[in-house]
């Protein structure tokens, strides 16, 4: 009787020890999402930033110049990248290994200039707008 009480024992450890790894395993997956889309919106709000002084400065018209910052990393410290592809009017950003990428449109396809990180300037000079890194 004492066997098949230990065996039965062992085989309800080996179960439970099982059960807690798929357990954790579908755990894993849920955080990777929420860690994605944290990165998204944090992405989302620098491409915003930007993408409204390329707007600000296309509506005001000739003369427009600003002073504005493009941060180093995302507020949690990931990495990205600022594209503007002026033939499809959009400005696409890039984060993290993962590849995660979001894109906007924007009001002008007349652009010059690119981002980097840090103080740039921006200004509209006879309905182009220029952006370029402040000095």
């Amino acid at each position: 009787m004492r066997g098949q009480s230990s065996l039965e024992l062992v085989i309800l450890i080996i179960f439970s020890i099982l059960l807690l790894f798929v357990f954790l395993a579908g755990l894993q997956h849920v955080e990777a999402a929420i860690d994605f889309e944290r990165h998204q919106v944090l992405a989302k709000e620098v491409l915003r930033s930007a993408a409204s002084e390329i707007d600000g400065a296309a509506v005001m018209g000739d003369g427009y110049v600003r002073a504005f910052m493009v941060p180093a990393r995302l507020r949690d410290g990931t990495n990205f990248s600022l594209s503007i592809l002026p033939a499809q009017q959009r400005l696409t950003i890039e984060w993290g290994d993962s590849g995660g990428s979001s894109s906007q449109k924007i009001l002008t396809s007349q652009l010059s200039g690119n981002f980097t990180h840090g103080a740039h300037l921006i200004r509209n000079s006879k309905g182009t707008v220029f952006i370029e890194a402040a000095p």
